[in-house]
């Protein structure tokens, strides 16, 4: 027999743990902010249709809703204190209250100034993370000064901008030098591969930081030539580029699972252990792609970084279109299974959490895609159409985790 309270008590923990609130909730399921008010009051159940919804808005299943209760506790970033929603609804109140403009791509999380009305420039930073922590602890520095300016790139890849310079900025608890030289090192020698200057750093000792520890800042700016391109609309084509591994973000997960396997470190992933996966650089893109940035043909760039591919690409969707995904062909690489079996997740739970595979996505005119994928090459293929609808995602055809 369902008991009523209980099931509403879950209900209200649910919607709190994603960061919802009851008329956002009652907005995704369209039904009354009143409606969701009764369920977590005890007084009603949803009906059956709105409750397999609100199973899949809240990544539980409905016999756990109707039980009251996880059958398992599984690591996700609500259960670690990481809201998703959390994040976004933050960085749209900072954006409406300041007022900061972003016609060149929703997606891009960096800042943009322009300069007049045709030139501007970027500015996107790479803070201190769970990669930087295990990497310097588990001395992965060359990995982390690779996997630091390719993320960057990255980004000005999403900012259509050619980057002019990176600057770093260390916090260290030791006067000792040495703790910053192959960083520092190993991001000038990154950089000078693609002709990219350093500039002088900035380096304070502070008490509060463990005298062994370090803690880095890299910024990159860029500059843009902003042109008017064609909107994105019903009938453009997404097209893919692979990822290498789990580039840079969805490392809270990741130590978590650590901490509470010690042994996971060592686990072979085919030739390599995890450690070794885990800390490997991410996909430069900036060779493949660079080429393409003051070409209209490509409407956008989304970079698949933090909290997986629903949350970045939505960005970008107009709210007359919807995203529908083929992802039956991506090569998904071996690190994922291994993430997927350990966290006990679904298909969707592992996109709303890693890349899964792909690492950049491009939003192009249709009658461009072919020419485009073949110029691009090296993996490239179509993962989706935009078609009318309200601004959604649907997965016509999921991962193929076989």
């Amino acid at each position: 027999m369902i008991d009523i309270k209980k099931t509403s008590n879950f209900l209200l923990e649910l919607r709190k743990r994603k960061g919802y609130t009851q008329k956002e909730v009652s907005a995704h399921l369209h039904v009354s902010f009143q409606a969701v008010s009764r369920w977590e009051n005890g007084n009603t159940l949803p009906s059956l249709d709105v409750l397999q919804d609100l199973a899949q808005l809240y990544e539980v299943s409905v016999d756990e809703i109707l039980n009251g209760h996880f059958h398992s506790l599984k690591l996700s970033h609500e259960s670690l204190g990481l809201s998703p929603h959390h994040f976004d609804r933050f960085n749209e109140e900072i954006k409406n209250q300041y007022e900061f403009p972003n016609k060149i791509n929703q997606s891009f999380r960096g800042g943009i100034y322009f300069t007049d009305e045709t030139h501007y420039l970027v500015s996107r930073t790479l803070e201190p993370g769970h990669k930087q922590e295990l990497a310097l602890y588990n001395d992965y520095r060359t990995d982390l000064s690779r996997d630091t300016v390719s993320f960057l790139l990255n980004e000005m890849i999403c900012a259509r901008a050619h980057p002019l310079f990176f600057s770093l900025s260390f916090l260290s608890g030791s006067k000792d030098p040495s703790l910053i030289e192959h960083i520092l090192l190993g991001i000038r020698n990154e950089a000078n591969k693609y002709g990219i200057p350093l500039l002088d750093i900035q380096r304070s000792v502070k008490n509060s930081i463990r005298e062994d520890s370090l803690l880095f800042t890299t910024t990159c700016i860029g500059h843009g030539v902003y042109k008017n391109k064609s909107p994105i609309q019903s009938g453009d084509i997404l097209l893919y580029l692979p990822s290498n591994g789990v580039h840079h973000h969805g490392f809270t997960l990741i130590k978590a699972l650590m901490e509470e396997d010690p042994t996971l470190k060592d686990l072979k992933v085919e030739d390599h252990t995890f450690l070794d996966e885990i800390m490997k650089a991410p996909e430069p893109y900036w060779e493949k792609l660079h080429f393409f940035i003051e070409r209209e043909e490509i409407k956008t760039f989304v970079h698949i970084t933090q909290f997986g591919i629903f949350r970045n690409l939505k960005r970008i969707i107009p709210l007359q279109c919807q995203a529908d995904l083929n992802l039956e062909k991506v090569q998904i690489p071996k690190i994922f299974y291994i993430l997927k079996t350990r966290l006990d997740y679904s298909s969707y739970e592992m996109l709303n959490a890693f890349n899964c595979g792909i690492g950049m996505i491009l939003v192009v005119n249709e009658k461009e895609a072919d020419h485009i994928q073949f110029q691009i090459g090296n993996g490239c293929q179509q993962i989706g159409v935009l078609r009318e609808g309200t601004g959604d995602i649907k997965i016509v055809h999921d991962l193929s985790w076989q």
